[in-house]
């Protein structure tokens, strides 16, 4: 016997995580300015079927976004804060009265992706000591190797303050397309009048209804960029006493490219909240607006998976593309087929797709977290560079600490992950590899990490106290003084000044509490059962 309930479609807009920077500590944003619940007429229990998720840094500053839409004046939400941006989308879907009010947003042009300069930049260097036979031609570092190089960005932004939120405002990009394109699915499907699903397995479908209704107004979206819906589902997966499970399914084209997402929520009480959001994205080739032109045009896969009680979310996220003809073909047949059992991104296990895995613990009250942000550019079996940060707070004070090295190799990481078999003792980063494409470079490294300690100053994070020197060879130029090996920040062909590298300074990991801090990571992961 199938269960039933009673609901009307609403516009639940439930705020999930903020930057810390924006947590009642900003100017800009009050302690939960992304909160706010508009509905229709519900069924008590009614959840929110697509939620407001924020992937935001724990060492965010005020100005880590900006919202802008793109046409006519009274549309005009310029926002510093990504939390109060989403706030602002949010209040103006559950304010539409008809289709045209849904289109808010649509086609807006978002800051370009910011640029640590501080982090791994290109460097020429002399006299490596790890080459055998001289330097190579040209004697080169590229980007992205090196780590924290410079110890603030020329603001004075901490440089683990800056990478991790550069980090985090990438991903952050992709999947916020991803929400809003449901949310203005279920803001049609608002102002159209439709009832929710009311049977355990019970399937509503708006795709023609809001083919009907664009059609309609085809002039005004027009203005608006691309905007179209091959298919608009929602189905409630379960009815339990302990709350209501609703899956919202939408494949859509719009101004950038095409996107497939999946949210699946779950609402245990008023103050607790559980759920996942699946994406696939594929850029249009031509596409300039939100993120820039299309780099490459394979699938971006993501997903977030989220846990809000009271004022305290914890949320992964993965990402990853489907690089091989084979992902890509899977994609073709079943969008969700890159995802694996425990809701994150699989890890492809041939060629070098790249992908990034973020967890963070945030009180939103307080404006206390901690974030663990690991990535690769290559394949399962590179080690990925990793950034963990903790802020604490007392009264309007906060501070705390940021790291820079290499954790787990991403496919044996992941296994574990999957399996359920991480380590109370996991650390976040293990070592820290210098030389990771010099001269007879290994990647077995040393047990240090580069770590600064830093606090909050009027609108961002910046060191008051940093171990983050090192120089780019196998040993990382621990107990080296003097020589001739020399470095300069440029590329081939450029004019440049040569110096010596930063004497060393490197913390020691593999004991006392530096150690500790980077244990977290188990008490970081999700249980990711609904």
């Amino acid at each position: 016997m199938k269960k039933t309930m009673s609901a009307r479609i609403m516009m639940g807009l439930l705020g999930v995580t903020c930057t810390l920077a924006a947590c009642g500590k900003s100017e800009s944003s009050s302690d939960d300015a992304a909160t706010t619940t508009t509905t229709t007429t519900t069924a008590t229990g009614t959840l929110a079927l697509v939620p407001s998720i924020v992937l935001a840094s724990p060492t965010g500053s005020t100005s880590t976004t900006t919202l802008a839409l793109a046409d006519a004046a009274e549309d005009k939400l310029d926002v510093e804060d990504p939390k109060v941006a989403v706030a602002a989308l949010d209040q103006a879907f559950a304010n539409a009265k008809d289709i045209k009010g849904c289109l808010v947003g649509l086609g807006r042009i978002a800051r370009p992706d910011r640029n640590t300069n501080c982090y791994g930049p290109s460097v020429l260097y002399r006299n490596h000591p790890d080459a055998t036979s001289g330097d190579p031609s040209p004697a080169h570092l590229p980007s992205g190797d090196l780590g924290v190089f410079d110890a603030s960005e020329a603001n004075g932004e901490a440089c683990v303050a800056a990478k991790m939120n550069e980090m985090t405002g990438k991903i952050r990009k992709t999947v916020q397309e991803s929400i809003e394109t449901g949310k203005r699915a279920l803001c049609f499907a608002t102002v159209l009048g439709k009832d929710l699903p009311t049977e355990e397995g019970e399937t509503l479908d708006l795709t023609a209804d809001v083919k009907t209704a664009l059609d309609a107004i085809a002039t005004d979206l027009g203005k608006k960029g691309k905007l179209s819906f091959s298919a608009i589902k929602i189905t409630l997966v379960e009815v339990a006493e302990t709350g209501n499970v609703f899956q919202t399914d939408v494949q859509a084209e719009v101004p950038r490219g095409s996107l497939w997402t999946r949210v699946v929520t779950k609402k245990y009480s008023d103050t607790h909240t559980k759920g996942y959001v699946w994406g696939v994205f594929t850029k249009s080739a031509t596409a300039t607006n939100l993120q820039g032109p299309a780099q490459r045009n394979d699938p971006e896969v993501f997903s977030v998976i989220y846990d809000k009680e009271g004022d305290v979310i914890k949320f992964e996220g993965t990402k990853s593309a489907a690089e091989s003809n084979a992902d890509k073909t899977a994609l073709e047949t079943d969008k969700a087929s890159l995802f694996e059992s425990d809701k994150r991104v699989r890890v492809a296990t041939t060629g070098t797709p790249g992908y990034a895995h973020v967890m963070a613990n945030i009180n939103s009250a307080s404006g206390a977290g901690e974030m663990v942000f690991m990535w690769t550019a290559g394949g399962a079996q590179e080690e990925q560079r990793t950034l963990h940060a903790k802020v604490t707070a007392s009264g309007d004070t906060r501070s705390g600490w940021g790291y820079f090295g290499f954790g787990p190799k991403l496919g044996d990481f992941r296994t574990a992950v999957k399996a359920g078999t991480v380590s109370a003792t996991q650390q976040s980063i293990e070592r820290m590899i210098c030389n990771w494409a010099g001269p007879n470079n290994n990647h077995t490294g040393i047990n240090y990490a580069q770590k600064q300690l830093i606090s909050f100053s009027t609108d961002k994070f910046t060191a008051t106290a940093n171990y983050v020197g090192f120089a780019a060879r196998n040993n990382c130029g621990q107990g080296v003084t003097g020589g001739s090996f020399e470095v300069a920040k440029g590329n081939p062909n450029d004019t440049v000044t040569y110096a010596a590298w930063p004497a060393f300074s490197l913390q020691d990991i593999s004991t006392g509490e530096d150690k500790t801090n980077l244990q977290s990571v188990k008490s970081l992961l999700l249980d990711t059962s609904l």
